[in-house]
């Protein structure tokens, strides 16, 4: 019996000296970075904890004036090998506050595996690449507070599905242009709404969206987007959207503007909408603000102009047109207060009214 044990504690010493050198060992190490719990830290390769927060102000002719603490977006990202890359944005939208409509969500969640400099394969829960704001749409990365009219509702933001697809970019003589494509779950009917679902395809007939970028010059892009699927459970009725968008940059200018057209199949006819907007952008007194402020790395001050307009029907019994001026001062790239004063004109079955609202925010990226 004793020599049974001296064997036996030979033989898990044996192991347990081997294991040092796994992964597993180093995870379930009690005396690791997170004791007898996992976390990030204890899995190789390297990583960041990023996001970003914003809190709102609002007041109008029909708003109550009120602060909204709107987002924490918390971005969690590893770089397992040089070729594959995890991440993930999971959003806490009001403070997850159920008396008010708060709510958590996983807003993307991907890996991708690098073939080629060309060729990047991506699977898991994708923000979907139609057009610009979607894809860019973090709050310390806008310019002004509200998102464009067309974002709301022409072009669903944030919109996420899960799927299968590759995206890369390369040059062609003088052209640079990017791309992505995705064959992902689709749009459905849940409820009242079409939307994407996580967990299954409502008719298991797959949908295509994918984005076209080319740059003919430095600091100018054009993009065409296109999104097929059929959305309800018999999947014989289709939902088609096609888009362009536009982004240019010389000197302290900028232009950016989308516009996307819907057709829907329903039992009984075919619905368009379309919409777009454009924004016109202008960065002013760097170099003041650098003499002033020495403290601060990089601060400016842009003022911008946007102009939106979302037909829902096509037949004139659904528009709204919205005009917004504003500004804001970044004392950094990612840190930013914005300030804007917007207006917008509804026409609803020959009922015309109007509004105009004031938008006060911070928004800070980590």
């Amino acid at each position: 019996m004793i020599k049974f044990f001296s064997i036996f504690k030979l033989i898990i010493f044996f192991v347990c000296s081997s294991a040092v050198y796994s992964q597993t060992s180093l995870i379930f190490d009690p005396k690791g970075s997170g004791g007898y719990s996992i976390t990030s830290f204890d899995r190789i390769g390297e990583r960041t904890i990023g996001g970003y927060l914003d809190t709102e102000f609002v007041a109008g002719d029909n708003k109550i004036s009120t602060f909204k603490a709107h987002r924490l977006i918390l971005d969690v990202s590893s770089q397992i090998s040089n070729k594959i890359l995890i991440n993930s944005e999971i959003e806490l939208e009001y403070a997850a506050n159920t008396e008010y409509e708060g709510e958590i969500k996983i807003e993307q969640a991907w890996v991708d595996y690098q073939l080629t400099d060309f060729l990047t394969q991506r699977t898991g829960i994708i923000v979907m690449p139609f057009g610009r704001v979607n894809v860019l749409h973090d709050s310390d990365v806008r310019d002004a507070t509200q998102r464009p009219l067309y974002a709301k509702q022409i072009v669903p933001t944030t919109w996420s599905d899960v799927g299968f697809g590759f995206h890369g970019n390369s040059s062609l003589s003088f052209l640079d242009f990017n791309y992505s494509g995705y064959i992902v779950n689709g749009l459905g009917i849940h409820g009242s709404e079409v939307r994407s679902n996580f967990k299954q395809d409502n008719n298991g007939d797959k949908a295509f969206i994918g984005r076209l970028g080319i740059s003919p010059i430095l600091g100018l892009e054009f993009g065409t987007s296109i999104y097929k699927g059929n959305y309800n459970d018999a999947a014989n009725l289709s939902y088609l959207m096609v888009g362009g968008d536009l982004f240019y940059k010389r000197g302290r200018f900028e232009v950016v503007s989308e516009a996307a057209v819907i057709r829907s199949e329903n039992t009984s006819s075919t619905d368009t909408a379309l919409g777009g907007y454009l924004e016109f952008r202008m960065h002013v007194l760097q170099r003041y603000l650098r003499d002033w402020m020495p403290s601060l790395k990089f601060p400016v001050i842009t003022l911008f102009s946007r102009v939106g307009h979302v037909d829902l029907d096509r037949r004139g019994n659904d528009i709204t047109n919205r005009v917004m001026v504003g500004f804001n001062f970044r004392p950094t790239e990612s840190f930013v207060y914005k300030l804007e004063y917007q207006i917008e004109d509804y026409d609803k079955a020959n009922n015309n009214s109007s509004e105009a609202a004031v938008y006060a925010s911070v928004a800070v990226g980590f």
